[in-house]
């Protein structure tokens, strides 16, 4: 996925997105950054300034863009099928 692409994504896909990566991010925190993704959303629902929504927008777009590359990154570590990473840690 490019950068196009998430440029692309209407808010709802981004938002979508966002809920389904952050479940598997690590974090001890996660049920945390949830609920404060979720209030962001909330507030951002209210905006009414055209600047303030581009700001959001483009918040919510850096964020996917960070959780879809954690994403990305983990299957790349866990894949089996890629020869590149055999015993990742010395033990």
């Amino acid at each position: 996925m490019s950068v196009e692409h998430i440029e692309k994504l209407t808010m709802r896909q981004l938002y979508r997105g966002i809920l389904q990566y952050v479940k598997h991010y690590p974090s001890k925190n996660r049920a945390a950054m949830k609920e404060a993704i979720l209030e962001d959303v909330k507030d951002w629902k209210k905006l009414q300034e055209e600047i303030e929504i581009k700001k959001a927008q483009k918040k919510m777009r850096m964020l996917y863009a960070h959780l879809y590359m954690y994403h990305l990154k983990m299957e790349e570590v866990n894949s089996t099928t890629s020869g590149a990473i055999d015993k990742p840690l010395p033990f």
